[in-house]
């Protein structure tokens, strides 16, 4: 009769053999071995590849002057928080979102021993004198902030252990509302919604992040190609399979939990002196959905897809703001309507036609515009060549207004607002027949 193994007992036969010293076969040449073999040397590759990738984008960005310092500095930040919650969310499968609680729990710590002795005395009044006459540099500062956020995670992380799917990343987002209203509430510590300010920026030098950058990448890899990291994945792929052949889930995504903290205090540390304020509006809903599209978007199984995926979120987020930089400054100083040519006021026949138009308009104030268009856009006079000017009508009453109807009075703006000018684009319209 034929016996059927179960995965167990196929397992430790497997390792009996790997240690049976009659088995004269070198052990870098059986299976499992040669396994790990080959993923440590896929994690040395790819130390490589993503540090030389990393390091030539800032060589180049920095020798052409595309980027700021600044800008450059965020991306190395945001490289080592996505690797930090890729670490986690990629490992154990599931999506947290509370590790930008650790992220601002970093930024405090570090801030508490590398403030200015004399802006602690207003900001901190209540901390010990430990910290109050504490003025570290930058490089000592970052370990009470990744042992810190460690201990925030191992206090947390019984409870997001023994969660999974749904409710985790319920729990998750728990922790992350908690965080927030302590960071607003203790006061002492954290100076409540007046933030900290005063923060050195000068000590986030180029060869403190780099090294720190570097440091985090290799322990990211190195971590992924540990025994940890395998039955962390093993419980992401079969929960029950991992139980059959030993694997403690629970344990597993306890020290995982734990260590992906560590980065994400690092970064805190980071992040709070490059910006050089510490507010608990930065950890909260907007820098969480800024990780979540960065993990998302490289792919969060793979650190190299966290790397990936942080460096193009910093350079959308930069892109996106100068986009809103520059929609922001026409508010309130930008007619938005329809126009008609003066000589063709009340008629419901004069419209814009395709081809699409542009005219330059010129909007000193927000009570008229004047616009210059060309004689062929007016339907009912396109012979004419008077056609040169048209008034803001409203679309709803077909009647013009000299000016826009507001209840401000009628004040001249600054000599500012004034030499602004903007080139817009005259958008198709309806048919003739449509306005009637």
């Amino acid at each position: 009769m034929e016996t059927v193994l179960g995965p167990a007992t196929c397992v430790h036969a497997r390792l009996e053999a790997l240690h049976d010293p009659e088995n004269n076969e070198p052990l870098a040449m059986t299976g499992a071995r040669f396994s790990l073999d080959t993923r440590t040397r896929e994690a040395v590759l790819s130390v490589i590849v993503v540090m030389i990738g990393l390091g030539a984008i800032l060589i180049v960005v920095h020798a052409l002057d595309l980027a700021s310092d600044r800008l450059l500095k965020f991306g190395c930040i945001n490289v080592i928080a996505g690797i930090g919650l890729g670490l986690f969310s990629g490992t154990t499968g599931i999506l947290s979102l509370g590790h930008v609680m650790f992220l601002g729990v970093g930024a405090y710590v570090a801030s508490w021993f590398t403030l200015p002795v004399t802006m602690k005395g207003f900001q901190l009044a209540a901390m010990p004198d430990f910290i109050q006459k504490a003025d570290y540099s930058l490089w000592l500062a970052v370990i009470p902030a990744i042992v810190a956020a460690m201990a925030i995670a191992a206090f947390t992380g019984a409870a997001v252990a023994r969660l999974r799917d749904t409710s985790a990343v319920i729990a998750t987002f728990g922790f992350l509302v908690i965080s927030y209203l302590l960071f607003i509430g203790l006061k002492p510590l954290t100076n409540g919604k007046q933030s900290l300010i005063g923060l050195p920026q000068q000590a986030l030098s180029w060869p403190l992040i780099l090294t720190l950058t570097g440091l985090a990448i290799v322990a990211a890899f190195a971590f992924k190609s540990s025994r940890l990291a395998r039955a962390g994945e093993a419980v992401r792929d079969d929960e029950l399979a991992a139980k059959a052949i030993g694997i403690r889930p629970n344990i597993t995504i306890y020290w995982t939990w734990v260590i992906s903290a560590g980065f994400m205090g690092l970064a805190g540390a980071l992040f709070a002196h490059a910006v050089g304020v510490v507010t608990p509006n930065s950890f909260y809903l907007e820098k969480t959905f800024a990780l979540m599209v960065i993990i998302i978007l490289g792919g969060y199984r793979a650190i190299t897809g966290c790397v990936i995926g942080a460096v193009l979120v910093t350079v959308l987020e930069e892109v996106l703001k100068n986009i809103e930089d520059l929609l922001g400054s026409f508010h309130g100083e930008t007619v938005l309507g329809f126009f008609r040519c003066r000589k063709c006021l009340g008629s419901p026949r004069c419209a814009f036609r395709p081809p699409f138009c542009w005219c330059s308009i010129s909007a000193p104030m927000a009570w008229s515009v004047t616009v210059n268009l060309p004689p062929s856009i007016c339907l009912k006079n396109r012979s004419q060549a008077g056609c040169a000017s048209a008034q803001p009508i409203d679309p709803h009453k077909h009647t013009p207004l000299t000016r826009m109807q507001s209840s401000e009075p009628k004040t001249w703006p600054s000599p500012t607002v004034l030499s602004k000018r903007w080139t817009v684009s005259i958008w198709r319209l309806r048919r003739a027949r449509s306005w009637d």
